[in-house]
């Protein structure tokens, strides 16, 4: 998947599977799916999402979460996060709809994204002090919000963390939702 998303990505073009969902249950199935990968990083993973309906491709949405995540998992290398409780790190995922949006933050209390790339995340190739990584992560990541109709950006700063936020259409009420 993370193949083809790079390849589409070259091509300029996202192919989306959209259908109606549940937000809630994506994120569910998110953090499940990363409970190993947070506990074995030592990460605080807190979920606050107020139910909405979007229409989404659930893998390519989890990519965007999934990239954004592992970036913050990342940064905390090495360090404990900030705040009140210097030595937990933490990364949120919160929800809630706004007029005929959905705005999601994903926000963490780790060092903040380095001011020399802030101006140019979103843009191929842009990466510093990662071991591995293409810096292809947050580029896809805008490549598959913008597909959806959606938007993405952020607030960063060394003293609080980051906060990534998405925001994306609700789906009309009277479209049937998928089980």
């Amino acid at each position: 998947a993370m193949a083809e998303e790079v390849l589409e990505f070259t091509k300029g073009s996202t192919v989306l599977v959209k259908k109606p969902l549940r937000l809630s249950e994506i994120i569910q199935r998110f953090q499940k799916l990363n409970t190993v990968y947070f506990s074995n990083a030592k990460v605080d993973f807190v979920v606050e999402v107020e139910d909405a309906v979007i229409a989404a491709d659930e893998n390519k949405l989890m990519r965007v979460w999934q990239n954004i995540v592992g970036n913050a998992v990342d940064a905390f290398e090495n360090q404990g996060g900030r705040g009140s409780n210097a030595f937990r790190r933490r990364v949120s995922i919160a929800a809630v709809t706004k007029d005929q949006w959905v705005e999601i933050k994903i926000a963490d209390n780790g060092p903040g994204i380095p001011e020399a790339i802030r101006d140019r995340l979103f843009e191929p190739f842009v990466t510093v002090g990662k071991r591995s990584g293409t810096g292809l992560g947050t580029a896809i990541a805008k490549s598959i919000i913008d597909a959806h109709g959606g938007q993405i950006w952020f607030d960063s700063s060394s003293e609080s963390g980051t906060t990534f936020y998405i925001i994306q259409p609700l789906v009309q009420e009277s479209i049937p939702i998928s089980e």
